[in-house]
């Protein structure tokens, strides 16, 4: 039997993301063999709720955290209609850019102080080798070929670039490197029943 600990390092290594079943018990001891867990955050849906980790509305793609290396989600119970993750793959996305994508390094956006010991007060869209893209937190810095590159961007996700769906169910487990992979889901229903664990692991 393989070690899921293998497993997940595997999949990382060749496509950025991994997936397998888990018991709760296990979540832990397997993510600490992928990296340190530095935050976990319950997900679940909160009537009223305003915010894209509690509310109903659709999530736009981003990526989390630029301290976060990976970004895991463990689901303890999935909607009962849809309830999928979309995941947009950053690098291929990248890739479709050319020499356009330099810019993204002129464009420098607010990372929130979310974590005990962050470091980072801004981060780059692209730094050459990873993605930081939140389109709800402001832009810093920017320059004028740096904005038509962000646009030239966020037009290639809208159009289902690199995009990929993942629905999670109960004791699934979802691994993504953090720098390659945006993630957001669609709208969801009411009273959806939606419950994952999220952990960002450095």
């Amino acid at each position: 039997m393989t070690d899921p600990v293998v497993a997940i390092r595997a999949g990382l290594d060749r496509d950025g993301l991994a997936a397998c079943s888990l018991k709760k018990e296990a979540v832990y001891d397997i993510l600490s063999g992928i990296g340190q867990i530095v935050e976990q955050t319950r997900v679940r849906q909160i009537d009223g709720a305003r915010t894209y980790l509690c509310g109903h509305d659709e999530v736009p793609l981003h990526t989390d955290h630029p301290e976060a290396r990976w970004v895991a989600w463990w689901c303890e119970a999935q909607a009962g209609r849809d309830g999928a993750s979309v995941l947009a793959d950053g690098q291929a996305v990248i890739s479709l850019m050319g020499e356009q994508a330099n810019a993204l390094k002129e464009v420098e956006q607010h990372v929130p102080p979310q974590l005990p010991r962050q470091v980072l007060e801004t981060a780059p869209v692209w730094n050459g080798e990873r993605i930081y893209f939140a389109p709800w937190y402001p832009v810093v810095r920017t320059t004028s070929a740096g904005s038509r590159a962000v646009e030239f961007f966020k037009s290639l996700l809208a159009m289902g670039f690199g995009h990929r769906r993942i629905r999670l169910l109960s004791g699934d487990l979802l691994v993504v490197d953090n720098g390659r992979w945006l993630h957001g889901r669609d709208k969801l229903e009411k009273h959806n029943g939606r419950f994952l664990h999220r952990f960002w692991l450095q």
